[in-house]
């Protein structure tokens, strides 16, 4: 399948969305505050084995999402404009090679 329509592309249907965000209070049914923190409590004992994997799964709760960003911002020194040098390339190469520019290995 090269092109076209692929199942579960595109919109969801507002039904869909509506299921999704009930399924936080189904789960807030099951996980009282209490269940919350004994499986924290459990995560934290993994983590202290060493397990990363437990460790990466908990992370972003304790130490809160980056702020998402629609684009990258650059920004030279004191946040003025980025320095920009200009290098003269074939002035480089005459100098290197005694005053040519030009190719050493041609014919004369």
């Amino acid at each position: 399948m090269n092109g076209g329509a692929r199942p579960g592309a595109g919109r969801k249907k507002k039904s869909t969305e509506e299921a999704q965000l009930t399924r936080r209070d189904k789960v807030l049914i099951v996980f009282t505050p209490d269940r919350w923190r004994e499986c924290l409590e459990a995560m934290y004992v993994e983590i202290k084995n060493g397990n990363i994997k437990a460790f990466s799964a908990v992370a972003p709760y304790v130490m809160g999402a980056p702020p998402a960003r629609l684009s990258l911002e650059h920004s030279g020194p004191n946040g003025g404009p980025i320095p920009v040098r200009h290098f003269d390339y074939a002035a480089a190469l005459a100098d290197a090679t005694g005053g040519s520019d030009e190719d050493s290995a041609a014919p004369s």
